[in-house]
């Protein structure tokens, strides 16, 4: 028998019934291996996400060293004597000249020295760029304006550390349930403040709402550096639901879009 077939004229080939099961048990565990990979690849952007806004509250106790240990300004602030004192995320192009321009984000802000001029810093991994446009108002949006995600309650701009509330209440509309939780100071904001074309800055006030970038929710910064989860409802949710203990030992809502610097000092 020649040798050609003594090897090879016994073995049978795959049917197409058979390859078919292969290319289906395949198919199956890709479809179960896919979600895994991708439910890291959303946690790998959450922890991301995290760092950035550590990172940009670093930045915010490297300015207090700097500044009389007080947080820095806010868009109401950017024709404030004093440069120091200007906007944390736009400089002296916030808001008092009729509309912030958020093309001068963050480069021209305060604080932007203080985290080594590192862009990335101020952008979730989430979330996908977007020109600004007066219809990116969904609560669940994802969008970016590309520059910057991230916002500072308006009613902190120029307050001194040692007066951030460690504790703050969050009332949803319509409940009658209060949640006692860490204050927010730094947070990942909805794009109807940042990437709605109207007024995009980085003071977080009035009817901003958190961002629902990480399952549903996104992250803050408290005053001791902690990053916190938290879910605002979409809609009936935003920075005036929010409220703490001011200095005085009155609540004081944490919504205030009127403040210019150390508004939080007599509240």
């Amino acid at each position: 028998m020649p040798r050609f077939c003594r090897y090879h004229c016994g073995r049978a080939a795959f049917t197409i019934v058979e390859l078919l099961v292969v290319v289906g048990i395949i198919a199956i565990l890709i479809s179960l291996i896919f979600p895994v990979v991708k439910g890291a690849r959303s946690q790998a952007r959450a922890v991301q996400c995290q760092s950035n806004e550590r990172a940009l509250w670093q930045g915010i106790l490297a300015f207090a060293t700097d500044n009389e240990n007080t947080m820095p300004g806010n868009f109401f602030d950017d024709a404030d004597s004093n440069p120091a004192h200007r906007d944390w995320l736009l400089g002296p192009y916030g808001s008092s000249k009729g509309q912030a321009d958020y093309t001068k984000g963050p480069q021209n802000g305060t604080l932007f020295k203080y985290i080594n001029g590192n862009f990335d810093v101020y952008r979730c991994p989430s979330r996908t760029n977007v020109a600004p446009n007066a219809g990116q108002t969904n609560a669940t949006d994802d969008s970016s304006n590309g520059r910057f995600d991230y916002a500072i309650y308006l009613v902190f701009a120029g307050a001194p550390m040692r007066m951030l509330p460690g504790r703050a209440t969050f009332l949803a509309t319509g409940s009658t349930t209060p949640i006692v939780t860490a204050c927010p100071v730094v947070c990942e904001e909805a794009p109807q403040g940042l990437n709605g074309g109207a007024n995009d800055e980085g003071g977080h006030a009035n009817t901003d709402e958190m961002a629902h970038t990480h399952k549903g929710g996104s992250y803050y910064i408290a005053p001791d550096g902690s990053a916190n989860f938290f879910i605002e409802p979409p809609v009936v949710a935003c920075a005036n639901n929010w409220s703490a203990i001011g200095p005085s030992g009155k609540t004081a809502n944490l919504g205030n879009s009127v403040c210019t610097w150390g508004y939080w000092s007599h509240q």
